[in-house]
């Protein structure tokens, strides 16, 4: 579907080409020239022109105006639509940018994404979901000055505080434990070992017994508490 996103890791060969390993969106398009033409009348940066993937589609690599990158992707085939809401599968996609307005105008008009409803985050500004038509894709906002714009992908899981516990475990690295988020669900961002950055999505499952509770983290049960936690299942 032209606008939907499909999420692939660049891991291989980051740090030999002089940048840092990251996960990237692959975005549909109907036509990856004309929408790369449209993207640079728009603002938007060309890092890679359009090149045909043998056996897979034609692709080009690109950056929005505050220079967020992403790919646009035309399959050579009809793809399936990715399962939603199941373990291990992408649930929410978020660009942190220096100008959200400006982003929500350039990704609509280029790709027809649509603005949804918005939440007040106090200091930090305001958040601003998007869509294609359906159910929310992912968020908007700004973030600090120091940092450059850049998407965070949110994979789902069914235990937040199971899939920290895993987390640590496998070599990556928390850099916001659990919390949560509106509607009930828990979120944590976090680094592989490789460097790149991502994010979980999830629930809090309720404990057996007491929770256990950790003074690192106000109470909150997460990897540097999780052994403890789940010791008591």
């Amino acid at each position: 579907m032209p606008g939907a996103s499909r999420e692939a890791p660049v891991l291989w060969g980051a740090r030999q080409a002089g940048v840092d390993p990251a996960w990237v969106g692959y975005i549909c398009v109907d036509d990856v020239d004309a929408s790369v033409a449209r993207l640079l009348r728009l603002g938007g940066r060309v890092l890679h022109a359009p090149v045909e993937i043998p056996d897979t589609g034609r692709s080009a690599t690109v950056a929005d105006p505050q220079g967020a990158v992403f790919n646009l992707f035309k399959p050579l085939r009809p793809q399936q639509p990715l399962p939603s809401h199941h373990a291990g599968t992408l649930g929410w996609r978020e660009l942190h940018t220096s100008d959200w307005p400006a982003a929500t105008d350039f990704y609509g008009s280029l790709l027809g994404w649509v603005k949804a409803q918005a939440h007040d985050m106090g200091p930090m500004g305001r958040y601003q979901v998007y869509t294609t038509g359906q159910d929310g894709l992912g968020g908007m906002f700004n973030t600090p000055a120091t940092r450059s714009a850049e998407w965070l992908y949110y994979f789902q899981v069914v235990d937040i505080d199971a899939a920290a516990e895993r987390l640590v475990a496998g070599g990556g690295a928390l850099l916001q434990p659990p919390h949560e988020v509106p509607r009930g669900g828990w979120v944590l961002q976090a680094r592989d070992p490789q460097g790149s950055k991502f994010a979980l999505l999830g629930r809090r499952l309720p404990l057996a017994g007491p929770r256990t509770r950790c003074p690192r983290t106000r109470g909150r049960p997460t990897a540097a508490c999780a052994r403890t936690r789940h010791k008591r299942r």
